[in-house]
């Protein structure tokens, strides 16, 4: 079953390969290792800006995973991530070019991959596919505060 991805703010004209803008930030990259860490540091200072700080731990961390997962099986020369900001739903998007859709795993205690997914399906609120299985997406719920 394939769920719905959130709608997200529009694009304003067209964006070149960083665009910004005030609720989404988007990044166009070749798939290389150093990449995943860039794009942590691209969530990372767009949640504080945001004031989500509180998100910035758990979201780097799917951001990681997301963005390693395309750089290892996507299919293609680029990588298209997305952080978008919805009234209480950060969402991040990542782009492959792969139909191959990732799937939650049960690795052993002795493999050394396989966890990725795993640690997206605990830690985001949700997370799908689009139909065609090119965009992995997940939205992260910002945490109630006592008023």
């Amino acid at each position: 079953m394939t769920l719905a991805r959130p709608r997200l703010p529009q694009e304003v004209g067209t964006p070149g390969p960083h665009a910004q803008h005030a609720d989404h930030v988007a990044v166009s990259f070749a798939p290389h290792p150093e990449r995943a860490g860039q794009m942590r540091e691209v969530v990372g200072a767009h949640l504080r800006l945001w004031g989500c700080a509180e998100l910035v731990a758990v979201a780097q961390l799917v951001t990681s995973e997301l963005v390693t997962n395309a750089i290892l099986h996507g299919a293609g020369g680029s990588v298209h991530f997305r952080l978008a900001r919805t009234d209480a739903e950060p969402c991040i998007e990542v782009d492959d070019g792969s139909p191959g859709r990732p799937r939650v795993r049960n690795p052993g205690p002795d493999d050394e991959s396989g966890r990725g997914m795993l640690l997206v399906d605990a830690l985001a609120h949700r997370w799908g596919t689009s139909e065609d299985g090119t965009n992995t997406w997940c939205v992260l719920l910002l945490p109630m505060v006592d008023r």
